[in-house]
């Protein structure tokens, strides 16, 4: 994954680096047979950390320009049951809406923008930060890149 026109992110606070990989990690269905629930963990294939929002509290972690920075992978969603209200799943988990880069066709295109799974919001390049921001169709400081390796 490279990141909004090629930055990667440090150890911590967000900052920009010139390389960082990630690999993308499933995240299990805990409502059906434990497969993919089309959401994904970003982690560091050299640490074993995931990408994350930093904030104290749910609230600043779903907050416009709350900086993302990488930390211990953080705890599952527990569905709603008959016992219970359930709980979010950890800002560390993101889904890839793809974006046609050529005319309004996604065939081919390995270009995504990346949303946190608990605010809607995008992963956008701002400040020297990563940050999380409102969805801008057609802002480039939003879009991912994959790549196999």
């Amino acid at each position: 994954v490279t990141a909004n026109r090629g930055p990667g992110l440090d150890g911590g606070n967000g900052a920009a680096t010139g390389v960082s990989t990630w690999k993308l990690q499933p995240v299990e269905d805990t409502r059906g047979d434990g497969g993919n629930s089309g959401f994904y963990r970003l982690v560091d294939s050299s640490t074993g950390r995931t990408l994350q929002v930093a904030g104290s509290t749910p609230a600043a972690k779903r907050a416009v320009d709350a900086v993302v920075t990488v930390g211990a992978r953080e705890a599952d969603a527990q569905p709603l049951t008959s016992a219970g209200l359930g709980t979010p799943g950890g800002s560390d988990q993101w889904y890839l809406q793809r974006v046609a880069t050529d005319g309004t066709s996604l065939d081919g295109s390995t270009t995504y923008r990346l949303v946190n799974r608990n605010s809607g919001l995008a992963l956008q390049y701002v400040n020297e930060r990563m940050r999380l921001e409102q969805q801008a169709q057609g802002d480039t400081t939003q879009y991912v890149t994959l790549t196999v390796r």
